[in-house]
C-alpha cells in the first residue's frame, strides 16, 4: 500500500539466491454473496514470481506488458449463494491505491470428497491430494521456530485439518513470526520416487496505515508525524526521523526545499483511523522459501500472505534439494506474518484439476457507471481502473450443479497497480468516508493487530 503521490519502487534482495519483491504489497478485495450480504473473502492480483506494482502508473504498466509474470489464481474459500441463477461478487478497492484490472474471471471444478485441492505457489495449477493417504504420505519430520521450540505436532496437525477441509479458528496453532525469524524443517525417509511439496498455510502482511516509500537516491520532502515507539526501539528510524525534521525546518526557514508533498490520503487514513502516525517504513512483505546445500541456503520461492484470510499453496521443493533420502527448508519472515501450517508431504503423480470458466455478464463499475464485461472477459492489455473506495459489481452464470464439497470456484486476475496520482487522488476526495462497515472494520483491526493493540481479535482468527 502506498499514499497519494508517493514516489517507491522495488528492489531484488535476494535469500541464498533468490529474489524477493522490496516494496509495499497491497491488492484489491473481493467480496462474495452469501444470500444475505456481502462478505470480503481476501485480497487478490498477486502475480508470480512477482506481483506487478510500483510506484506509477507508468512504471508499473512496463512491467506488466513485458508478460513476465503469471496472473493470480485463488480457490474461494467463503460459503457461495447463487441470486437469479448467477454467482455475484464485488470488487473493492479498501486502501490508497489505483489498480488497472486486465482479465477477470471465476472458473470451476469438480473433485470427489475424498481429495482436497491445492494451489501450487508458482499460480500454474490446482493439485489433488489424497485425504485418506495422509499418514503414510507425511515423512518423519521436525519443525523448529528459532532453532529452539519445536512445533512439530501442531503444523502436523493442522495440516490434517486443512486436508479435511476444516478452516483455521481460534482453537487451532499459529505461529506469529517476526521480522528476521525462521521455521526449519528437516524432513528424513524420502523416496526418489516422490514428488516433495511444502504445504504452506499463512495469512496477514505486516501493515501500516499510509505506508510511503521513496525512490532510491531521491529525497522526498515533507514532515510526517513520528511513531514515537520506533523512533525510540530503532536506530535506523532514529536517524530517518531526524532527517525528516531537518527537511521539515529547512523548508520553513526558506532553502527552497519543497514542502508541497501530497499528504492527502495520510490525512484522510490518519483522522478517520484516530491515528497520530501515519509513515512507515516497510521493506519486503514475504515469507522466503530455501533449502540448505553445503552449508547455504539455495532460494525456492517467495510467499506473499494474502490479507484477509488463510490461503495455502504447495511449493514443488526441487529434487537437487534432497540429499540422502531427506531434505532441510527454511522460511524466513522479513516482516511480521501469521503461519498456521508448514509441513512437508509426498506424493506421486498427482491429478491437476480441470476447470471450466464461467461466463462473465456483468462487471459495472459504481464511479464510473460504465460495464468492463468485454474487457475483463480476456487479457489484451486494457485496463479497468478502480480508484481507493470504488466498487465494482460482478456476475458469472452458475453452473447447473449445487455448490457443495466437490465443486469449488477458482478465482484467476491479471493486472497491476500503483499508488495513486496527486490527481487522482484529489478528484477522488474523502474515499475512506465511502467505505462499507466491514472495510472500514477490516482497517482498523488490521491496524491495530500490527501495533500489538489487539490480541485473539477476528483479524487472528477470520479463516
Amino acid at each position: 500500500m502506498c499514499a497519494s503521490g508517493c514516489d517507491g519502487s522495488g528492489d531484488g534482495s535476494g535469500d541464498g539466491g533468490g529474489d524477493a519483491s522490496d516494496g509495499w504489497s497491497s491488492t484489491p478485495f473481493l467480496a462474495t454473496w452469501d444470500g444475505v450480504k456481502f462478505n470480503l473473502e481476501n485480497d487478490f492480483l498477486f502475480g508470480k514470481p512477482n506481483t506487478n506494482r510500483a510506484s506509477t502508473f507508468d512504471l508499473a504498466q512496463k512491467m506488466y506488458e513485458s508478460n513476465v509474470n503469471r496472473g493470480d489464481k485463488y480457490i474461494i474459500q467463503n460459503t457461495i449463494k447463487k441470486r437469479d441463477g448467477k454467482f455475484i461478487f464485488q470488487i473493492k478497492e479498501i486502501e490508497p491505491e489505483v489498480s488497472y484490472i486486465d482479465h477477470f474471471s471465476i472458473s470451476y471444478f469438480k473433485h470427489q470428497k475424498t481429495k482436497s485441492p491445492i494451489v501450487t505457489s508458482d499460480h500454474e495449477s490446482i493439485l489433488f491430494f489424497e485425504k485418506n493417504r495422509m499418514a503414510e504420505n507425511q515423512p518423519k519430520q521436525q519443525i523448529i521456530f528459532n532453532k529452539k521450540e519445536n512445533i512439530s505436532k501442531e503444523m502436523q496437525s493442522r495440516l490434517v485439518s486443512i486436508f479435511n477441509n476444516q478452516k483455521y479458528d481460534r482453537k487451532m496453532f499459529l505461529q506469529e513470526m517476526q521480522p528476521n525469524e525462521i521455521i526449519e524443517i528437516e524432513a528424513t525417509g524420502l523416496e526418489e520416487s516422490q514428488d516433495v511439496y511444502l504445504i504452506l498455510e499463512s495469512k496477514f502482511r505486516d501493515w501500516t496505515l499510509g505506508e510511503l516509500l521513496k525512490e532510491k537516491n531521491r529525497i522526498t520532502s515533507g514532515f510526517y508525524f513520528l511513531n514515537l515507539k520506533n523512533f525510540l526501539d530503532s536506530p535506523r528510524q532514529l536517524i530517518r526521523s531526524f532527517s525528516l525534521i531537518l527537511v521539515f525546518l529547512l523548508s520553513y526557514i526558506g532553502f527552497g526545499v519543497n514542502r508541497n508533498f501530497e499528504q492527502k490520503n495520510e490525512s484522510i487514513l490518519s483522522k478517520a483511523f484516530d491515528l497520530q502516525t501515519v509513515y512507515a517504513d516497510v521493506p519486503a512483505k514475504s515469507l522466503k522459501i530455501s533449502y540448505l546445500q553445503d552449508a547455504s541456503y539455495q532460494h525456492i520461492d517467495v510467499i506473499e500472505p494474502r490479507y484477509y484470510q488463510s490461503s495455502t499453496q504447495a511449493i514443488k521443493i526441487p529434487k537437487e534439494a534432497i540429499k540422502n533420502s531427506s531434505v532441510s527448508l527454511r522460511i524466513y519472515s522479513t516482516k511480521k506474518h501469521h503461519v498456521t501450517c508448514a509441513a512437508v508431504i509426498t506424493a506421486k503423480n498427482l491429478e491437476e484439476a480441470v476447470t471450466e470458466k464461467l461466463k462473465l455478464v456483468k462487471a459495472y463499475h459504481r464511479r464510473l457507471g460504465k460495464d468492463f464485461t468485454e474487457i475483463l472477459s480476456k487479457k489484451n492489455n486494457e485496463y479497468m481502473e478502480t480508484w481507493p473506495g470504488d466498487i465494482v459489481d460482478v456476475e458469472f452464470e452458475a453452473p447447473q450443479e449445487e455448490i457443495a464439497n466437490e465443486l469449488s470456484l477458482v478465482l484467476q486476475a491479471d493486472g497491476f497497480y500503483s499508488c495513486p496520482s496527486k490527481k487522482i487522488t484529489a478528484e477522488n476526495g474523502d474515499w475512506v468516508s465511502r467505505l462499507d462497515k466491514e472495510s472500514l472494520s477490516f482497517l482498523k483491526e488490521l491496524e491495530a493487530a500490527n501495533q500489538g493493540r489487539v490480541k485473539n481479535s477476528r483479524l487472528l482468527v477470520k479463516s
